[in-house]
């Protein structure tokens, strides 16, 4: 909101975001935020935000052509911020099937899914925190799976996988330890 509806990448005008933080309740502090140079960076690498440009850009549409404030927080936007991890959601599951199908029958892929929903904080993760980057990241390892154990006779998609792997660098910049795992 802050680069496409006000124009104020650096928060300079920390009073807005406070006014923003008041009405929607969406933070008791600003943890989030570093000074640097007389601005505020948002301590968070950009990759939850590109992967959710689309469907931040249908919220502001929906929202424009509503009642609702076009301020990037209103209800038009938390709704499509939640389709969009539910869309990462079903494209994680998708890569995963069709990674596990290459070894297992679709029963034990059915058991993996469950387990992974009701084994781990995934459906948390899913449901309740749709703002966290984790949904995110499930899709994108899921996909960098695919890729890595494909069929080595249709050749490796470099181009791809180099692409999926630097999201999830800059969606979150610790899984630089992943690329341990990929190279070998």
């Amino acid at each position: 909101p802050f680069s496409f509806i006000y124009g104020d990448l650096g928060l300079e005008n920390i009073h807005q975001l406070q006014d923003i933080v008041a009405t929607y309740n969406n933070s008791d502090t600003l943890y989030q935020l570093v000074p640097y140079d007389g601005k505020n960076l948002i301590k968070y690498p950009v990759g939850w935000a590109l992967l959710n440009l689309p469907f931040f850009i249908l919220g502001h549409v929906a929202a424009l052509l509503t009642d609702y404030p076009a301020d990037g927080f209103s209800k038009p936007y938390q709704i499509c911020i939640f389709l969009g991890n539910i869309f990462y959601v079903f494209l994680g599951f998708e890569g995963v099937r069709r990674l596990l199908r290459n070894w297992f029958s679709p029963l034990t892929t059915a058991i993996t899914f469950l387990l992974i929903v009701i084994g781990t904080n995934f459906l948390h993760q899913a449901i309740q925190a749709p703002g966290m980057v984790h949904t995110y990241l499930f899709s994108l390892y899921a996909w960098v799976g695919v890729l890595v154990f494909r069929d080595k006779n249709n050749g490796q998609p470099g181009l791809l996988l180099g692409m999926l792997t630097g999201l999830l660098l800059i969606t979150r910049n610790s899984e630089v330890v992943f690329l341990v795992f990929l190279l070998l």
